[in-house]
C-alpha cells in the first residue's frame, strides 16, 4: 500500500467496515499504520483474548499466528 492509499483508506474510516480479527490482521501485516492505533490496539487485544502490550507489536508474525489460531 502506498502512502497515498494509507492515507485515503485512514480517512474513509474503511477499517470501521472490518471486523476486530479482520482489523488486527489486516494492519498487523501493512507496514503503513492506516487506522488509529488505539483502534489498531484494541483489534488485538480481543482477537488475541489477552492484553497485548506495545513491545509484542515488534513481533507482528507471533501474533499473526495467535490470532489465526482462534
Amino acid at each position: 500500500m502506498t502512502k497515498e492509499d494509507a492515507i485515503a483508506f485512514y480517512e474513509a474510516k474503511k477499517w470501521e467496515q472490518m471486523t476486530l480479527k479482520e482489523r488486527a490482521l489486516f494492519q498487523l501485516k501493512e507496514p503503513r499504520l492506516c487506522m488509529p492505533f488505539t483502534d489498531f490496539h484494541e483489534a488485538v487485544g480481543k482477537s488475541c483474548g489477552r492484553p497485548v502490550y506495545a513491545h509484542e507489536f515488534a513481533n507482528a508474525a507471533a501474533l499473526i499466528a495467535e490470532i489465526e489460531k482462534k
